[in-house]
């Protein structure tokens, strides 16, 4: 996650505000996400006065790294091979003489080059779509792919580690906090996706607010460099840095996806200590009705 905040800072063109929350903030949100019909049977184990426990699955474990790391292999190639392109669609040869025939920039009567517009949010939005909407595109489809399968191999392995014998009320715990925050879970996910275009264009329009009506040079690429100097400066092109920046933040927010699940499974599948009572009351199993599917151990048989 603090990569993901990094990437924030860095799309501003600089530093930004971001107060953790405190305990009592993230215990309150927890006790609202969780699906009510598994809270029920939450409160029910809980009143049993059972620690939570957990055998630990070193074999499923190594399965749900290597599947997760393919992911993240995968997504991170597709973003390297956007990255790549961004110098020469990003340049003045390029996005600037897209912005001069779409009326951005202009020749001056006292010669050199000048910005058209009044600068306000909508001149910049306009600016922000036209040279960013193809790779906002690019993106939200590599995100979506990642949200997907994050998704389908949670779904997997819950429904293995459910199936696995010989868990307690304190095991049960565990699968039944982990099941009903899942759904929610995927939700977020969705929701961070969602936000990486909204945030691009509000930080793209923030940095150039004041920056663009007016501004003049003595040729085009100066002036393509003068607009952007938040993402550059005097001698690289801002609109490549920016670019660059929404890649990365794209990257930070798949990682992050990842994370979320990576980081549950590692916690329950490296197992928690086990007690043993010599009575077990034990309520239904929290197990899905037919035969589970498993996770398969080969990353490629899963698109």
């Amino acid at each position: 996650m603090s990569q993901l905040r990094q990437a924030l800072e860095e799309l501003s063109g600089c530093p930004v505000a971001l107060d953790p929350p405190s305990d009592e903030q993230v215990l309150d949100r927890l006790s609202g996400r969780i699906d009510p019909a598994h809270a029920v049977v939450l409160r029910g184990l809980l009143d049993l006065g059972e620690a939570p426990s957990l055998a630990p699955r070193a074999d499923l474990s190594g399965v749900v790294r290597t599947r997760f790391e393919a992911l993240r292999t995968d997504v991170h190639d597709r973003l390297r091979a956007v990255d790549n392109d961004i110098p020469q669609r990003f340049s003045a040869a390029t996005l600037g003489e897209r912005l001069r025939e779409t009326g951005w920039y202009r020749e001056s009567l006292a010669g050199g080059w000048e910005t058209t517009g009044r600068g306000s949010r909508k001149d910049l939005r306009a600016v922000f779509l036209l040279a960013c909407r193809d790779l906002s595109s690019e993106l939200e489809r590599i995100l979506v792919q990642c949200q997907s399968r994050c998704d389908h191999l949670d779904d997997l392995v819950a429904r293995q580690w459910l199936s696995l014998e010989g868990q307690g009320n304190g095991a049960r715990i565990l699968a039944c906090l982990t099941e009903g925050l899942r759904p929610e879970e995927s939700e977020r996910r969705k929701a961070w996706r969602v936000r990486v275009p909204l945030e691009a264009e509000s930080r793209f329009c923030t940095a150039l607010a004041g920056r663009w009506e007016r501004r003049t040079a003595a040729d085009l690429p100066g002036l393509h460099r003068l607009v952007s100097e938040p993402w550059g400066g005097s001698r690289t092109c801002g609109f490549t840095g920016f670019a660059q920046r929404f890649v990365h933040f794209a990257r930070a927010t798949s990682d992050a996806m990842i994370w979320h699940s990576t980081s549950r499974w590692s916690l329950l599948l490296g197992g928690l200590p086990q007690e043993i009572l010599p009575e077990p009351r034990s309520p239904s199993a929290l197990v899905p009705d037919g035969t589970p599917s498993r996770l398969p151990s080969d990353p490629h048989e899963v698109a």
